[in-house]
C-alpha cells in the first residue's frame, strides 16, 4: 500500500486562481497520475487523500471513498471534508510509524517513509527505486519530483479515464467548443498565465498586449487555415485587445479552462504544468513561449506524454 502524504503545489503553485481559489491543481494531477500508473503497473494499493481539494471534479475520484486504486466506489459524491479528515489522519499515522520504526527496528520491514525534497529526483522506473515501494507493506511517500515516465506512457489510457472531468464540466466545455468546430478547421488554445508568475517566473510574465501580438504571429504561421482562438487566463481578459481576431473565451472555471485547451488542435502558452496537462490529456501539440521576441518554428511543437 502506498499513501501519499503531501499536497503537491499547495504552497507555491497558484494554478488558474478563480473565485474558488483553487491552487496546485495541475501539480497534483501530475503527481497523482504517476502514482496511479505505478499502482496499475505493480498491482498495489494506492491511497491519495492529498487530492481531496479536487476529487469532486473527476469521474475517477468523486465517488471514490479513498481516492484510491483500486477505487472503492460508493453511490454518492464524497465530501471534501471527509477526505481532508482522512488526510490529516494519514499524516498522524505517518508520524506514529516513524516513531515506532526508531524504537522497534524490525518494523522497518513492515512500513517505510520516503520524502523527496528540493531538486531531488526519484525515478520509479528504476528497479532499485520501485523495489523500495513494493517490498514494504505500507509506504508513506511525499515529493514533487517523483516520476515514472515509461510507466505513465504505458498506462496513459487508464490514467486519462480516471481523470476525465465530471459530466457537468464536459457539457459546459462542449457547449463552447462544438459550435466553433463547425465554423473553423483549426482551433488554437491560448493559455495566458500571469498571476504569480510576476514573482516566481518574471521571464515568462507577459502583458496582454504581448499576447495579442502572439495571435498575429500564429495567424501568419497558419496562413491559409480558417482558424479561431480559445483564450483562457488566470486574470480578467481585456477583450478589446483581441477583437480583430476570431476569439472565443472559456468559462473561467479552472477545470473547464484546462480541459477546453485539451480539445484544441494546438496550444500556445508559457511553461506551466497546467498547459502541459492539457497537452497530455488531449494529445495536443503545445508550443511553449519562452521569450517575448520569438519566431514560431515547426520543431517547437511537442505533445507532452509526461513531464
Amino acid at each position: 500500500m502506498i499513501i501519499v502524504t503531501k499536497k503537491a503545489g499547495a504552497t507555491i503553485d497558484h494554478q488558474f486562481t478563480t473565485v474558488e481559489n483553487k491552487k496546485g491543481l495541475a501539480n497534483r494531477l501530475w503527481q497523482f497520475a504517476y502514482f496511479y500508473a505505478f499502482a496499475i503497473e505493480h498491482k498495489i494499493i494506492l491511497i491519495n487523500f492529498s487530492f481531496s481539494d479536487f476529487s469532486e471534479y473527476f469521474e475517477g475520484t468523486r465517488k471514490n471513498l479513498f481516492c484510491s486504486f483500486p477505487p472503492v466506489i460508493v453511490p454518492f459524491t464524497i465530501s471534501i471534508n471527509w477526505l481532508n479528515r482522512m488526510f490529516k489522519l494519514s499524516l498522524w499515522l505517518k508520524k506514529i510509524s516513524i516513531r515506532l520504526r526508531r524504537r522497534i527496528p524490525r518494523l522497518n520491514s513492515l512500513f517505510t517513509y520516503i520524502s523527496i525534497t528540493g531538486d531531488e529526483h526519484f525515478n520509479l522506473d528504476i528497479k532499485d527505486n520501485y523495489e523500495l515501494l513494493i517490498k514494504r507493506n505500507i509506504v508513506f511517500i511525499e515529493g514533487w519530483k517523483i516520476r515514472c515516465n515509461r510507466t505513465l506512457i504505458r498506462h496513459n489510457k487508464e490514467v486519462k479515464k480516471y481523470f476525465t472531468p465530471s459530466k457537468t464540466h464536459i457539457k459546459n466545455i462542449s457547449r463552447i467548443i462544438d459550435p466553433i468546430n463547425t465554423k473553423y478547421n483549426l482551433i488554437i488554445g491560448i493559455h495566458i498565465r500571469r498571476g504569480d508568475y510576476i514573482k516566481y517566473m518574471p521571464q515568462s510574465y507577459f502583458s496582454f498586449e504581448e499576447y495579442a501580438l502572439l495571435l498575429e504571429k500564429i495567424t501568419n504561421y497558419f496562413n491559409g487555415n480558417k482558424l479561431a482562438f480559445i483564450i483562457c487566463s488566470d486574470e480578467k481578459i481585456d477583450v478589446e485587445l483581441f477583437k480583430q481576431y476570431p476569439c472565443y473565451y472559456s468559462t473561467g472555471h479552472f477545470i473547464e479552462d484546462m480541459y477546453i485547451l485539451s480539445k484544441c488542435n494546438y496550444i500556445f502558452g508559457v511553461s506551466s504544468t497546467y498547459s502541459l496537462w492539457a497537452s497530455f490529456f488531449g494529445g495536443v501539440p503545445l508550443y511553449i513561449i519562452d521569450k517575448k521576441d520569438f519566431n514560431i518554428t515547426d520543431d517547437g511543437f511537442k505533445i507532452y506524454h509526461s513531464l
